[in-house]
């Protein structure tokens, strides 16, 4: 996979990848979200928590095209949200530290932590300083 450079060419691989699920396990496509905002270009800073109601839409993240750990991961997540397969409806962005993280079935898979690879890992949510949830993001957009 390479990133596209236009925007149209960015927004249709995107919807191309949140319309093709279904048939797939939910351990491949997870799999697959996480490879494709992995290759974003990288930039240090972009959103930062702080700042969470004037986040930009997918559409406005896609035409930015600045992807910071923040923006991958609230990118992940609007893949996610808007994804049409019912078994990523419990995904949430979790922030501490210096990891954005997306889980989903309760940490069972975490995306945004390898770019090879969707991991399973323990999770200190006590320590969690930022909580954003699927519902937050589709009451938002």
């Amino acid at each position: 996979m390479t990133w596209k450079t236009t925007f149209e060419d960015r927004l249709k691989s995107w919807v191309d990848l949140r319309s093709s699920t279904g048939v797939e396990p939910l351990a491949e496509y997870l799999q697959r979200v996480n490879e494709w905002w992995h290759q974003t270009p990288w930039s240090p800073y972009y959103l930062h928590w702080d700042d969470v109601e004037t986040w930009p839409t997918p559409w406005d993240l896609l035409a930015d095209n600045i992807f910071c750990p923040v923006s991958r991961g609230v990118g992940m997540l609007y893949t996610l949200a808007l994804s049409p397969r019912g078994d990523t409806k419990d995904a949430q962005l979790l922030g501490f530290g210096n990891d954005n993280l997306v889980i989903v079935r309760r940490g069972l898979y975490v995306l945004n932590y390898s770019q090879e690879s969707v991991v399973n890992i323990t999770l200190p949510t006590k320590h969690t300083h930022y909580r954003l949830s699927v519902t937050d993001v589709l009451q938002r957009i």
